[in-house]
């Protein structure tokens, strides 16, 4: 496999008590019901994800998921800790793509958490998907040297 470059894009970042902006590694995102084949489905939605080296687990709005027509596993409600703080969230079940080492997109069908909050309701609220530990880098293999704002990727075909 061929390692590529991620890109990285601007964000806000709390820095103290201020408000700064900070370089984070980003893939766009190809997501799917989970038993779409990759590249196919007419509900596909391309969305922003950023590499969050923190969390256990990857994590979708809900009105993606609606958009979608994925249903979330209601019976899976738990509270889940942030870095904003504990909230309430859901289990899902998604297909996300990433192209990433030539004509086959990487990753595949990835259990996900679906915060159950206002902001995730909402799809006039931009958020990125957040891509974890359990099914992105679990499958995946990176260098990372944020120093240099250098992030490169390699991930399996789906």
């Amino acid at each position: 496999m061929d390692a590529v470059r991620v890109p990285s894009v601007s964000a806000p970042s709390v820095k103290g008590d201020s408000l700064a902006s900070a370089r984070q590694p980003a893939l766009a995102v190809r997501t799917r019901p989970a038993d779409a084949a990759p590249g196919q489905g007419k509900r596909a939605f391309r969305a922003d994800g950023r590499l969050d080296t923190g969390a256990d687990a990857s994590a979708v709005p809900m009105w993606l998921l609606q958009r979608l027509g994925v249903p979330i596993d209601r019976g899976t409600r738990r509270k889940v800790y942030s870095a904003l703080g504990p909230l309430w969230a859901h289990g899902a079940r998604l297909g996300m793509e990433i192209q990433c080492n030539g004509p086959r997109p990487g990753i595949g069908a990835v259990d996900v958490l679906v915060p159950d909050t206002p902001w995730s309701r909402d799809p006039s609220f931009p958020r990125p998907l957040l891509l974890g530990l359990n099914g992105f880098f679990d499958r995946s293999r990176m260098y990372i040297d944020h120093s240099r704002e250098e992030f490169w990727l390699e991930l399996p075909a789906a």
